[in-house]
């Protein structure tokens, strides 16, 4: 069994991720593949715990001191709107990422750390790795841009499928059609960096 802890830069966002944990334990495809193996003990929003001694967590950023992770999901650290205003709220995510994070990790030698994020600026914490060739040299790195510059082969670990995409084709069409149309609400900036993952805004 082992401790897994979301977090994200609120309470509320990081607690869906736990909502969705909870509807994945109850679910009938669930109790299909493990029957009564493993169920829930304990069913709370912030922290769910299993029969076997396995612990979910979701929490916020700042209050991740005190709990300690086997793996450590960073989804959303910061604030795209607070973000783009305030550079201290950049500066805040990178210090929970470089400093509270590594001292809650349970065992040095067995850890998985993931960071899930569209890139908002060049020092978001994408960037920061990025900039840091030992540090990335840790981590790999998948990107899903709006529109793929290139032919790109997407594999989806479970069932295998895979999908193609060739330049020019669109991530999501079913919503955002060919981007045109965000193209012109948001601009060339917001779009390059949160659409396309390429963090070209300024980070001042």
């Amino acid at each position: 069994p082992i401790k897994a802890a979301s977090v994200s830069h609120t309470t509320a966002l990081a607690g869906e991720m736990n909502a969705k944990r909870i509807k994945i334990l109850n679910s009938e495809k669930f109790k299909f593949f493990f029957g009564d193996e493993v169920w829930l003990d304990t069913n709370a929003r912030g922290k769910l715990v299993d029969t076997r001694g396995g612990e979910l967590y979701s929490i916020a950023r700042e209050s991740f001191t005190g709990h300690g992770a086997d793996l450590i999901i960073n989804d959303d650290l910061t604030n795209a709107e607070t973000a783009r205003r305030d550079k201290e709220e950049m500066n805040s995510a990178w210090s929970y990422y470089q400093n509270t994070m590594p001292s809650r990790i349970n065992d040095r030698n067995k850890y998985i750390i993931m960071n899930i994020q569209q890139r908002l600026a060049p020092n978001d914490i994408t960037g920061h790795i990025l900039n840091d060739p030992k540090l990335a040299a840790s981590y790999a790195f998948i990107v899903l841009p709006a529109i793929f510059r290139k032919k790109t082969y997407l594999v989806c670990p479970i069932s295998g499928d895979i999908y193609t995409f060739n330049p020019g084709d669109t991530l999501w069409p079913e919503r955002f059609g060919d981007y045109e149309g965000r193209r012109i609400e948001v601009g060339e900036t917001v779009l390059g960096t949160q659409d396309l993952q390429n963090a070209i805004a300024s980070d001042k």
